[in-house]
């Protein structure tokens, strides 16, 4: 079974600009982290993804309990990821437990 979770980050019009990921440890441990790109820029979902998961797994930033950017618009687009990651988590991962 595979031990990350992802969800992409949408812009009004459907288009992906990022993407938020939950790494399950094997000790049970989750990890959460995301990558946005830029607006004027072209979403790549396999670079954004390798950053998002490097981003979860990076020690100086699983202190930071949000781990979402300062711009408010995007904060809380990642906040709603990750709660929706959790949620997709528990269920995800009942079948291990």
């Amino acid at each position: 079974m595979k031990n990350i979770l992802k969800i992409y980050i949408r812009d009004e019009n459907k288009n992906p600009k990022g993407v938020a990921v939950m790494v399950r440890k094997k000790n049970g441990q989750k990890l959460f982290g995301y990558s946005l790109c830029c607006p004027q820029d072209k979403f790549d979902k396999k670079i954004g993804t390798e950053m998002a998961v490097l981003r979860a797994k990076e020690r100086k930033l699983k202190a930071d309990t949000a781990l979402a950017p300062l711009v408010s618009e995007r904060r809380e687009k990642i906040c709603s990821a990750y709660i929706r990651l959790e949620e997709m988590g528990q269920k995800y991962f009942k079948q291990d437990n």
